[in-house]
């Protein structure tokens, strides 16, 4: 190694000079897309939204309007306008065929778990949201 030289660095590129010297003067390119969730990008949830039917765009806007807050099935399906969960099953379902055909995602743009008393609860990132919603004014669907 050879002997360190001090320098003056302005304040809002030391984050970038550190980058650089741990790479050891390589410059890492930043990332073309940031990732969201489950490998979607602004691009494909844009994309998602435009091609999704008014039922999955309500879904979509739904989740969206609760980021980061769970919503169960039964609360999802009876904000879309479906009877019951089994309707929103279904929906998902080819939302979800598509999501891997389209885009190449093997979920959709949002996180799922069961609860203790077996309904399905669902979870957008306000990232994600954020473009949701975004996009959803962009089409006039708010």
């Amino acid at each position: 190694m050879s002997n360190p030289i001090l320098i003056a660095v302005p304040p809002h590129l030391v984050q970038a000079v550190a980058e650089l010297i741990a790479n050891d003067g390589a410059v890492v390119a930043p990332p073309t897309s940031a990732e969201l969730v489950h490998g979607w990008t602004e691009e494909t949830l844009r994309a998602h939204y435009r091609d999704s039917s008014e039922k999955m765009r309500a879904f979509l806007v739904l989740l969206a309007e609760n980021a980061d807050t769970e919503v169960n099935s039964p609360e999802a399906a009876k904000a879309i306008g479906y009877p019951d969960w089994n309707s929103i099953a279904g929906m998902l379902g080819a939302a979800g065929r598509r999501a891997k055909n389209h885009f190449d995602r093997e979920h959709g743009p949002w996180n799922s778990r069961w609860g203790s008393d077996d309904q399905v609860r669902l979870k957008m990132p306000s990232a994600a949201a954020a473009i949701v919603l975004d996009e959803a004014a962009k089409q006039g669907d708010r």
